[in-house]
């Protein structure tokens, strides 16, 4: 993947011009939202900070409690410096890097038996297999391998062991495949001048004066990303080391953990969230918000664009997801376009998706992860009746 620097320039100013003192009082929408509903008004959230952590000596973590004023339901946010290098953060395979759908179910076929990866016996037929007939195998279990090298051969003849005993465990089938204008993107094919021009057509759109939008003028909304971090794995930390070894694997990481994307203004975001603890409904997203919960990890949210027109976020919202496809995604329905955007082609589309997800990435890489989970899950004594 090639980077434009002034695209990077912009993602930047997005991201510092949007950034404020988060823990100011949030307000936020009322009551259970739908997906596709339209928001409310009233006050929901407030937000305090519980206590700053050291991080392995370079950093510091600081968590942020989030309190629903109208269920007494607490969120807790837990904030990685980029510098933080700690390693609970990720596992023995902190190089592999896969999707967040495979991971799921990886994660539900482990070994219980607390058995370190050195006493494993790995097969001679395994074993003397070279690093391009190693990756050949992977790649046609389904997996999608990341660099072999001396550090990380042993991880993925681990992994292949356990595809051989396990052939169902990682099909081609659950892999993220995105769409060809984002797999065009990621490999520098295309001109970022024509994307860029194309965004200032959607934007001046929406800034030209007179009409009358849905949702209204008023610029208080933005989009927001769902990831999982056990995909992620502390990626704004560690994604000098992936592209180094392979470039452009750190942006395919960020594309392969986001489960969701939403447009919302104040704390939309968070009533995901309430909704999982208060099993409001039984889809996907709540399942996986529920599963990553389990992991005793938060889940990674990440607000971009903001302080736009609500239908400038809902165009937004519409050009990633058709960038990423729908089927790699727990959203339930196609986006809505609006302006100039709803006259592109799908190829349009989806090349100014693909910029926007970029920007999107280089905006966690500055912000750090932020992960969320109930307050109370810290307490393994007493886990939250929801995750039992």
């Amino acid at each position: 993947m090639t980077s434009d620097n002034s695209s990077e320039d912009e993602a930047v100013d997005n991201y510092v011009k949007s950034s404020g003192d988060n823990t100011e009082k949030y307000a936020g929408s009322s009551g259970r939202i739908a997906d596709g509903e339209e928001e409310q008004d009233e006050d929901k959230l407030c937000v305090s900070v519980r206590e700053s952590l050291i991080c392995a000596g370079d950093g510091s973590v600081v968590e942020y409690l989030h309190t629903d004023l109208e269920t007494d339901i607490t969120l807790c946010e837990t904030r990685y410096p980029i510098t933080c290098t700690d390693l609970s953060l990720s596992d023995n395979s902190s190089r592999r890097s896969i999707d967040w759908k495979s991971f799921s179910q990886l994660s539900t076929c482990s070994d219980d038996k607390d058995t370190s990866i050195a006493q494993v016996v790995i097969p001679r037929e395994i074993l003397y297999l070279s690093d391009v007939e190693l990756h050949t195998e992977l790649t046609q279990l389904g997996d999608v391998p990341g660099p072999i090298t001396s550090a990380t051969r042993r991880v993925y003849q681990l992994r292949l062991l356990k595809l051989r005993e396990n052939p169902d465990l990682c099909t081609p089938s659950q892999q993220c495949s995105f769409s060809r204008e984002l797999q065009q993107f990621m490999k520098g094919s295309v001109s970022h001048q024509s994307i860029a021009q194309l965004q200032d057509d959607m934007v001046s759109h929406f800034e030209a004066g007179g009409r009358k939008w849905r949702e209204g003028n008023s610029k208080m909304s933005f989009t927001y990303l769902l990831l999982d971090p056990r995909t992620t794995k502390n990626l704004p930390a560690r994604h000098h080391l992936l592209d180094t070894e392979n470039n452009g694997e750190a942006f395919r990481v960020f594309l392969s953990s986001i489960f969701y994307i939403g447009k919302g203004k104040k704390t939309r975001p968070y009533q995901h969230f309430i909704d999982a603890i208060m099993k409001r409904n039984n889809s996907e997203k709540t399942k996986q918000i529920l599963d990553i919960w389990k992991s005793d990890r938060g889940v990674v949210s990440l607000h971009v664009f903001h302080n736009i027109i609500p239908v400038e976020a809902y165009t937004r919202e519409a050009c990633m997801v058709d960038a990423i496809g729908l089927k790699n995604l727990t959203n339930i329905a196609q986006c809505n376009y609006y302006g100039v955007a709803s006259t592109w082609d799908i190829k349009k589309k989806r090349l100014v998706g693909s910029d926007l997800l970029r920007k999107a990435y280089s905006i966690l890489l500055i912000e750090g992860e932020r992960q969320i989970k109930p307050a109370d899950i810290r307490d393994e004594s007493e886990l939250p009746s929801f995750l039992v």
